[in-house]
């Protein structure tokens, strides 16, 4: 499996699409992020060269009304998440999986063209949001590695980003891990 963010594109899209095509040969999963607005906005044309080898796109629900904006595909995010669940894409053997999170609100995902939300975790004592996404991404990538279901990925995704959310920063001593597979 391979993860390249969004934020690489800036630098070096050719190493992402390198990354693409590797992991297309090889069947092996793509993962990639839209990771901030601007990159819809500024870097559109980087973000299409590493599309086609996407099997899962994360977002939040900012990154995905810009690429609704951007593309002319309307403000509704679940059919913005439909329309890039169909962008073209290279590896066949799997489709592509869209990912957007909204903050407290569910987590839309489009598999298969079903659209499904996810209720996030509700967490009252908010410290910190820096970092929530790449925590929510990380959880996510911990299970899907093991082969999780779907299911169990957003799960593992919601527990690590609400985590995070509880803490000053991304530092992490002393915490005990309640989440169980």
């Amino acid at each position: 499996m391979f993860y390249g963010t969004g934020y690489f594109l800036t630098v070096s899209p050719d190493t992402l699409v390198s990354l693409g095509q590797h992991a297309a040969e090889n069947n092996k999963p793509f993962l990639t992020s839209l990771s901030a607005p601007f990159i819809v906005e500024f870097f559109w044309q980087q973000v299409t060269s590493v599309l086609p080898y996407a099997d899962v796109v994360f977002g939040n629900e900012t990154e995905y009304g810009t690429l609704g904006k951007v593309q002319n595909w309307g403000s509704d995010l679940k059919e913005i998440a439909k329309k890039l669940a169909e962008f073209p894409k290279l590896n066949q053997k799997r489709k592509r999986i869209v990912i957007i999170t909204q903050g407290p609100d569910p987590t839309i995902v489009v598999q298969d063209g079903k659209v499904t939300e996810f209720p996030t975790l509700k967490v009252d004592n908010i410290v910190d949001t820096n970092g929530a996404g790449d925590s929510f991404v990380g959880g996510f990538l911990a299970a899907f590695v093991q082969e999780k279901p779907l299911e169990v990925c957003i799960a593992a995704a919601h527990y690590c980003a609400s985590v995070t959310l509880q803490t000053s920063g991304t530092s992490f001593k002393g915490k005990d891990c309640t989440f169980q597979f």
